[in-house]
Formats: structure tokens, C-alpha cells, sequence
């Protein structure tokens, strides 16, 4: 396959352990808890972190050759189609193309698939297994609809049965070489060159295989994508029946984006300072020791069973500064706020999972009991917000995407697995902060059990992620542009990734293929709001909480001229919620009524 990657353990088991030593023993200032990774515009300013590699980029030694991310090559454009980018012009006039016809008769105008074609909520999945719990669950999901995209090695006729549903859609690896056939024959135009190529490029036996399950569900209407995997089985709700859906699905009545949704929030303001500094600190006005850091690890402000613990893709050279007491939850910089957001302004939920959650092969060579892993997920659970300003990591095996978000679901070819939707996640939420859209980390929706591994092996397919997130993470935050349509911004992200190092030059062909098929299928992409600028970024609004129960109300306590209007004996406030919300709400609503008849207050 031309995407064929050598895989190469640049740091051994013996220097990542010397990463690892001083974790649970550092004494560094608590402000640095949960974030790695500084700016590099500032990062000389306030020393190295004791965990840091001083020696120069490249430099040799005991320590080895550490990666540089420096530029290293360049991208030849003019190969191109068009002599530029090789991307379609964004038409509105432009007929939304059918590329996926069904598999009984590829020549049926309307798609040929059953009436579940008119979801607006889709789950995706691939696999080489039967189907199982993960898949059947999700499946039984009232008003979604599932693609499942098989390989060369996927039993057919396990899924028959399934298949024969009108809102589950399986996608055998002959249909997918028939597609392609199919495709290629049927016109000479760029749209159908773009797709045919893309759907060529993409490998069996590999994870990527989904994005063709993605782009299936954007052709076919779909508003949000439940991005999972087959082992994560959605969890029941307390009378251990009912499953609920992922965090994000429209009601029976029809609300969707309108909606807001309930979650924690570190408020931390991020300013611009002549434009080289970025500084960070507290709407308390306290001043901060450090520059804004760029990596968050969200495990902390998740009631993580393990104390010290980080999601996959984390930077490891940084952990050192990540722990520091986990247990006193800062009463300076953490104290989480509660507030509500516009699902409008949501890009990526990433849903934790209990049991063997997705940590790295680091964290489970080197902890007892790695496996058996917890969150918290009671009444007053809530989902938390990352900093506009930092970077963490999501996967590929629980989370929900939004519509304007679509396109960042590419996930690249030319690197391992167990990196690839690591890469995806940080590259997306670059984009992402041009365009005011945030990610949420949530409690636990799945049970994670995890298939036998071998650590070793893991270890070594994860090499980019502790070798180069870092470097990553630095550029990302360094990278500007100055075009003006999304795609051509997506599109020049990708080839300064390639000319860095971080992916191969099949990415870049493969992402402006991916573009190009978006725009044939007639996806909408979001508006750029601010060239180069994240001062338009939604903040939440603060909502109260009662006993450590947080709620949504109205009015507003935080508007003055409500809160002047509003007499000093009203103590009843309308509390705004759907019936999904209730097994949230529940506790609460209890512990108040009961306190209310005890107080005489009805």
C-alpha cells in the first residue's frame, strides 16, 4: 500500500521511565496541574521544566536524536490538477452528487437505500468482527442510523440480518470495490476523479477504512456522527436498562443546535500581549507564574479512579508538570465554574469510557491494575469544557461530532493506528479555534473491554505520540493563514504538517481529496470568524448550583437588571429541562423537595 509506514521506537522503554520518575514525587508549583506544554514564544522566560531534554534539536548523545519539527521539505502545489491547490471552487449552484448507490443496484438515482436515509443522526463503526454488543447497541438506538464499514477479512454474513433494517447500512468490502468501479466508469469529471481517488487511497485492515463510513452519513443527511469503536459498549442508566444515546441527539421535538448544554468550566481568560506573549489568568485578576500552557489533560477535573493518569496522545515529556496534587484540586486556578453553552458553538464531545479506558502503553506497562479504571459519573457529573486556549487529545472510539466540525473527521493514512486519530483531534482543534467551536470532554458513556495486547507492540506504534506531540502542539499554535475559504485553510494546515514531518505526503493527497468530496456531496462549511483571531470564541454562561448540584435557571442570576427586578423573597426558579436530562437532574430535584417540606416552603 502506498501509505506503508515504518515504524520506528525512537525512545526507549528505559528514557521514557526516566520521563516517568519524578512524577509522583515533584514539588512544582500547583499552577501547573493538569497542562503540559508552553508556548514557545515564552517558554524561555520561565525556565525549563525539570522533564524537558536540554540539549539542542538533533544534537546526539545518551539522551539520542530528539525530533526537531523542523521544516524538512516542501510541497509541490503545481502538480496540482489546477495548477494550485487542486481543490473544487465552493458552488452553491453546484447538484449535490450521489456517490453511494445501493449495493442491489449501483445505478438507482436516489441512493437505493431504505428510508433510513433521512436520519439526521449517525453512528460509524468499522470492523473484522461479528456483530456484538458495541454494534448492537448502538444499532437499538431510537431514531439514529449506523454504517458499518467492513474489510476484506469481515464475515458478510454475520451482518445479513442487520442489514435488512432500514436504518443500518453495512458496507462489505466488495461494495466498497464495487463503489469504486462504479464510480470510475460512470463520468470523467474532478467530482467523481476526487471520490474514486479517495475511496483508492483509503487501506483495508485499517482504521482510516471509516472515513468512508463518515462520508457515507454526511451524503445522507446526517447533523451529528457518534464516532466509535467496536469494543466501547454504551452504558446503562441507573435501572440498568435504559441506554441513552450519546451526549448530543436531536429530541422528538426537533431541537438540535438551539439547545445548550450544562457543563464545568476553568475560568481562564487568555489575552494577546503586542502579539508575541500569550499570557493566561483569572477573571480574579491573579497574576499567573507561567504563560498559557498548550497541552490540558482533562482527567483530572473527571474524578479519574487512577490519581495520576492521562488520555492517549497526551505529551509524556510533560507529566512531570502535570502532576503535581491531584487530590486538592487547586483552590487558585481550578475551581471549575458551572455554565451553559450553545451546542452552536460545540465542535467534538469526547465521551470517557470506564474499565480499560484509552490510555497509552506507558501508563499501562507502568500502573497496577491499568485495566480496572474508573470515572465519575453520578448525579453531578458534569461535562467540561477545554480551554480555548490549549490542546487535548480525542479519540476515535466514543466521540460525537457536530455539523460544522464534519470536516476535521478525515483521519490521515500515513501513520500508525494508535496515532492517527491523535493527529486528527489536535490538527481539527487548530482549525477549530478559527472558527469559535470548542471540545467537551464528558463522563463516561461506554464500558471499554479491551481485546489481549501486546504493550510492547503498542508501545512502538505510539512512538510519534511521544516523540513528537510536543514539537506538534508548538507548531499548531505557531501556524497561521491568511486564506479566506476553509477548505484552502484546512488545505495549506495539511501541507505544512507534511513539510514538518508529521504526516506523509499521501495525507496531503488524501486530505484534498477529502475536501473536494465534501464539497461534491454538498456539505456546508462553517464560516472563518475571525481571520487568525480567537477573541470570538463563545464563553459560557454561569449557572448556579445548590449543595454541589448544578442546574440551569432563568432568570439569569448574573444579569443585573433581571437580578434588580426580581424581589429579595423569590426563592422558586424555573429550572429548564428534557426528559434525557432527567436521570441527570434527579438527585438533585429530590434532595430540594425534600428540604422544601422540611422548611415549610410548600
Amino acid at each position: 500500500m502506498r501509505n506503508a509506514v515504518t515504524v520506528v521506537a525512537i525512545l526507549s522503554m528505559a528514557g521514557i521511565l526516566s520521563i516517568l520518575n519524578g512524577v509522583y514525587s515533584t514539588k512544582e508549583s500547583k499552577k501547573e496541574m493538569a497542562y503540559g506544554v508552553t508556548s514557545t514564544s515564552t517558554s524561555s522566560s520561565i525556565g525549563t521544566p525539570p522533564c524537558i531534554v536540554t540539549t539542542p534539536s538533533g544534537s546526539t548523545g545518551s539522551t539520542g536524536i530528539r525530533f526537531s519539527g523542523d521544516k524538512v521539505r516542501v510541497f509541490n502545489v503545481n502538480n496540482s490538477d489546477n495548477g494550485s491547490t487542486g481543490l473544487l471552487a465552493i458552488d452553491s449552484r453546484i447538484q449535490k452528487k450521489i456517490l453511494f448507490p445501493s449495493p442491489s443496484n449501483p445505478k438507482d438515482s436516489d441512493g437505493g437505500f431504505g428510508s433510513g436515509t433521512a436520519c439526521e443522526q449517525w453512528a460509524v463503526v468499522t470492523t473484522i468482527h461479528v456483530p456484538n454488543a458495541s454494534i448492537n447497541g448502538v444499532a437499538d438506538l431510537r431514531n439514529w442510523c449506523l454504517v458499518i464499514v467492513g474489510h476484506t477479512i469481515t464475515p458478510d454474513d454475520a451482518y445479513s440480518d442487520l442489514a435488512k433494517r432500514n436504518d443500518v447500512f453495512y458496507l462489505s468490502a466488495s461494495y466498497q470495490k464495487t463503489l469504486l468501479t462504479e464510480t470510475e466508469g460512470e463520468s470523467t469529471s474532478r467530482s467523481s476523479s476526487s471520490f474514486s481517488s479517495f475511496i483508492e487511497m483509503m487501506p483495508f485492515k485499517s482504521f482510516a477504512r471509516k472515513n468512508i463510513g463518515y462520508l457515507f452519513a454526511i451524503s445522507n443527511g446526517a447533523q451529528v456522527i457518534f464516532d466509535f469503536d467496536d469494543d466501547n459498549v454504551l452504558m446503562p442508566l441507573e435501572d440498568g436498562k435504559t441506554i441513552p444515546p450519546p451526549i448530543f441527539h436531536f429530541g422528538d421535538d426537533g431541537l438540535g443546535l438551539d439547545r445548550t448544554l450544562l457543563l464545568k468550566f476553568i475560568n481562564i481568560n487568555s489575552e494577546e500581549k503586542g502579539g508575541a506573549t500569550r499570557t493566561t489568568k483569572r477573571q480574579t485578576d491573579v497574576p499567573p507564574p507561567l504563560a498559557a500552557p498548550l497541552a490540558f489533560n482533562p482527567y483530572i477535573f473527571m474524578g479519574a479512579s487512577h490519581q495520576h493518569s492521562w488520555p492517549r496522545g497526551f505529551p509524556i515529556d510533560q507529566l512531570q508538570n502535570n502532576f503535581v496534587n491531584v487530590n486538592g484540586l487547586l483552590a487558585d486556578i481550578d475551581t471549575t465554574e458551572v455554565g451553559d453553552l450553545p451546542y452552536s458553538s460545540i465542535g467534538v464531545i469526547q465521551s470517557l469510557c470506564n474499565g480499560d479506558p484509552d490510555n497509552d502503553a506507558v501508563f499501562r506497562m507502568t500502573r497496577p491494575d491499568s485495566t480496572n479504571f474508573s470515572f465519575e459519573r453520578s448525579a453531578k457529573s458534569l461535562p467540561l469544557l477545554i480551554p480555548s486556549n490549549a490542546y487535548s487529545p480525542y479519540n476515535a472510539q466514543a466521540t460525537t461530532h457536530l455539523y460544522n466540525a464534519f470536516w476535521g473527521l478525515y483521519l490521515p493514512i500515513t501513520v500508525p493506528g494508535h496515532v492517527t486519530d491523535i493527529w486528527r483531534s489536535y490538527i481539527t482543534q487548530r482549525i477549530m479555534k478559527d472558527l469559535g467551536l470548542h471540545v467537551i470532554y464528558t463522563p463516561p458513556i461506554v464500558q471499554h473491554e479491551r481485546s489481549a495486547h501486546d504493550y510492547l507492540s503498542d508501545f512502538a506504534a505510539e512512538s510519534d505520540l511521544y516523540d513528537k506531540t510536543t514539537k506538534l502542539l508548538e507548531f499548531l499554535d505557531g501556524w497561521s493563514s491568511d486564506a479566506r475559504k476553509l477548505p484552502e485553510r484546512i488545505f495549506e494546515l495539511w501541507v505544512g504538517l507534511y513539510e514538518h514531518d508529521y504526516i506523509g505526503v499521501h495525507d496531503v493527497e488524501a486530505a484534498r481529496e477529502w475536501l473536494n468530496t465534501l464539497i461534491t456531496i454538498g456539505y456546508k462549511f462553517p464560516s472563518i470568524i475571525d481571520i487568525n483571531s480567537r477573541a470570538s470564541m463563545a464563553l459560557p454562561r454561569t449557572q448556579p448550583s445548590l449543595d454541589g448540584q448544578p442546574y440551569r435557571s432563568l432568570p439569569d442570576f448574573n444579569n443585573t437588571a433581571v437580578a434588580q427586578s426580581r424581589p429579595d423573597s423569590a426563592i422558586v426558579k424555573l429550572i429548564m429541562m428534557t426528559m434525557d436530562e432527567w436521570p441527570l437532574l434527579k438527585s438533585w430535584v429530590l434532595v430540594s423537595l425534600r428540604c422544601a417540606l422540611c422548611c415549610d416552603l410548600i
